[in-house]
C-alpha cells in the first residue's frame, strides 16, 4: 500500500484562486433526480425554483425529479425551470450539478471539466474510481451531510429526523439548500463563494480535483491539500 501522502497547497495563481470559476449573471444550476425516493419528499420544490430563478439563475430539471412528492415537470416549468430528459442533458446544460444523493459512477462520468457538484457523500461507499474521475476533470465538490450545526450534528440528517411530516422535510431541505447554492452561483470564485457562506468550506470534499478532507484520502489511501490558508486568506 502507498503511504498516505498530504500535499500542503502550492502556490496558486491569481487565475487559479480568482478564476475557477468565473461565474456570469446567468449561472445555470442542474438538478439530478434520485434513483431512490421517499413518498412526498423532494431535495426542493417548485416554490423554491421560482425564488432562484428571481436571482436570474438558469435552473435544469431532470425529468420526473418530484413525482414522488407530487411535483409535477410541469409545476417546475411553471416556476421556472427548464426540463431535460435524462442525466446527460442535465450535466451538459449546467454549471452546478445537485443532487440529495451521492452521483453514481455513471453520473461522475458524465461530469464536464472544472464543474461543480453538490450533493450527499456516503464515506462508507466510497470508491478510487469516483475520486480519479474528479481529479482527472478538475472538479470541485461539496458534500451536504458534511454540514453540521453548533453541537456537531449534520444538519441534513436532523432535518430527517426532526421534521415530522414529508412536506415539511421537503421545505427545511429547501431552506437549507437555497443558501449554499446562492453563494456559489452568485459569486465569481469558489474562494468568494466560501467566504460569503462558510458552511461551504465544511461541506467541500474536493477543490479542482483534489481531495481535501484527510478521512476520505486515509479510507482510500489516497494525497489530499489542505487549502484553509487559500480561501482564509483575505490578503
Amino acid at each position: 500500500m502507498n503511504e498516505l501522502q498530504h500535499q500542503p497547497h502550492q502556490p496558486h495563481t491569481q487565475e487559479d484562486i480568482f478564476g475557477l470559476m468565473e461565474k456570469t449573471a446567468n449561472a445555470s444550476i442542474g438538478f439530478l433526480k434520485d434513483l431512490i425516493t421517499v413518498k412526498g419528499i423532494a431535495l426542493v420544490s417548485p416554490l423554491f425554483i421560482n425564488k432562484i430563478k428571481s436571482e436570474d439563475i438558469i435552473i435544469w430539471m431532470q425529468r420526473n425529479f418530484g413525482i414522488h412528492a407530487a411535483f409535477s415537470d410541469m409545476d417546475y416549468a411553471e416556476a421556472g425551470a427548464d426540463i431535460a430528459d435524462d442525466q446527460a442533458n442535465i450535466v451538459q446544460n449546467a454549471d452546478i450539478i445537485v443532487k440529495l444523493e451521492p452521483l453514481t459512477l455513471k453520473e461522475a462520468h458524465l461530469l464536464r471539466p472544472k464543474q461543480l457538484i453538490v450533493s450527499s457523500l456516503d464515506i462508507n461507499t466510497l470508491s478510487r474510481e469516483y475520486f480519479q474521475i474528479l481529479k482527472e476533470k478538475n472538479i470541485t465538490a461539496f458534500a451536504l451531510d458534511y454540514i453540521e450545526d453548533m453541537d456537531g450534528n449534520s444538519i441534513l440528517n436532523n432535518i430527517f429526523y426532526r421534521e415530522e411530516t414529508p412536506a415539511a422535510i421537503t421545505t427545511s431541505l429547501s431552506l437549507f439548500i437555497q443558501p449554499l447554492l446562492l453563494a456559489i452561483a452568485m459569486t465569481n470564485s469558489i474562494r468568494a463563494s466560501i467566504q460569503t457562506n462558510p458552511a461551504l468550506f465544511q461541506s467541500l470534499y474536493t477543490f479542482n480535483g483534489d481531495i481535501t478532507r484527510k478521512e476520505i484520502a486515509q479510507k482510500l489511501d489516497m494525497p489530499w491539500r489542505d487549502f484553509t490558508s487559500l480561501f482564509w486568506n483575505l490578503n
